[in-house]
């Protein structure tokens, strides 16, 4: 769609690509609530998915079967990108508040404001750099994001 976001009710769905390419559906169910960021949390060897839902925005984790889902934050709707630190911390976007989260032992912080229209992001774990691109002005900043996990 013109918005980046195709929805159609009813079809809440993650996929997984296996050996072949052959295509199976992990999970599905209205309790998705519009999932969009996926991403893996080797620290806590879990699947990380968020909700592009307008109205309540979920962070939840999966194991690695996809067989149960479990609500690690519950907010403000429309999240978008999706990304771990190495020692666990969650980062993601969130188009409701124009900002980038980090979400750590159940606290929900904002570590970034102002950014519009946050959607995908991205760590350099090498140097520990958040990259948020800014697909309105066809750039990516860079943020230090070293301290976060030094913080908390």
């Amino acid at each position: 769609g013109k918005d980046g976001v195709v929805y159609q009710p009813g079809t809440d769905k993650i996929f997984v690509i296996g050996p072949g390419g052959a295509v199976r559906v992990a999970t599905s169910g209205p309790q998705l609530r519009r999932p969009n960021g996926v991403t893996w949390d080797n620290a806590g060897k879990r699947w990380i998915v968020v909700s592009f839902d307008p109205f309540v925005g979920e962070v939840a984790t999966f194991p690695a079967d996809m067989s149960s889902r479990t609500v690690v934050r519950r907010g403000g709707g429309q999240l978008d990108g999706v990304a771990v630190l190495p020692g666990g911390t969650i980062l993601f976007t969130s188009w409701a508040d124009s900002s980038i989260h980090a979400l750590s032992g159940g606290r929900d912080m904002q570590i970034v404001r102002e950014v519009p229209v946050p959607a995908d992001i991205g760590i350099d774990t090498r140097r520990q750099h958040l990259a948020i691109p800014l697909s309105m002005l066809g750039r990516v900043q860079l943020w230090d994001v070293s301290q976060i996990e030094r913080e908390r």
